[in-house]
C-alpha cells in the first residue's frame, strides 16, 4: 500500500534496526527487538510527522480533531493553573492526565483499526472458500497480519 513501503521509513528503519539486533542468530538481542518495535509504533502514531498524521482514514481524522481539542484544553487549563500559582505537582498531575488521555484516543485508534482489518481480511478469506486453514495450519494470524490494505477504520 501507499503507506507499507518497505523501503521508506518508518519502515525501512524498522527493517535496519531488526536486522542489526538478529545477528547471525547467535547474538540475538531481545531488548534491540523491542525497541525496535516501539519505535516503529510510535513512527506510525506520531501526529507530527508519522502515518496518522496524513492518514486519509476517516477514524485517523476523527482522532487527530481530538487530539488537537485534547491539547488546547489542556494548554488552557495549565496556562489557568499556572497564573494562580498552583505548585509543580499539581502542573505535573495535569501533564499526566493529558497524556494519559492521548494515550486513550491513540489506542482507540489502534482498536478501530485492527477491528477494521479484520473483518476486511476475514470477509477476503471467507469470500475465497473460507480459508482459515490450508493445508492443516491454522492460518488465523498469518491472515490477519497479511493484510496490509488500507481501511477505512484507520492507519490507513
Amino acid at each position: 500500500t501507499e503507506w507499507f513501503s518497505a523501503r521508506a521509513p518508518p519502515v525501512l528503519s524498522l527493517c535496519t534496526e531488526l536486522a542489526a539486533c538478529m545477528g547471525d542468530c547467535i547474538r540475538f538481542r531481545q531488548s534491540g527487538v523491542q525497541v525496535a518495535c516501539l519505535r516503529f509504533v510510535v513512527d506510525v502514531l506520531n501526529l507530527g510527522s508519522g502515518f496518522l498524521a496524513s492518514s486519509r482514514a476517516p477514524a485517523d481524522d476523527v482522532a487527530r480533531r481530538q487530539l488537537a481539542l485534547l491539547r488546547t484544553f489542556a494548554d488552557d487549563v495549565t496556562s489557568r493553573c499556572r497564573a494562580k500559582g498552583l505548585g509543580a505537582d499539581a502542573l505535573a498531575s495535569l501533564q499526566r492526565a493529558r497524556l494519559q488521555s492521548e494515550g486513550a484516543i491513540l489506542a482507540d485508534v489502534c482498536d478501530v483499526a485492527l477491528a477494521s482489518a479484520g473483518e476486511a481480511r476475514a470477509e477476503r478469506l471467507t469470500a475465497d472458500g473460507g480459508a482459515w486453514h490450508r493445508g492443516g495450519q491454522d492460518n488465523w494470524a498469518a491472515g490477519l497480519l497479511g493484510d496490509a490494505a488500507p481501511h477505512a477504520g484507520g492507519l490507513a
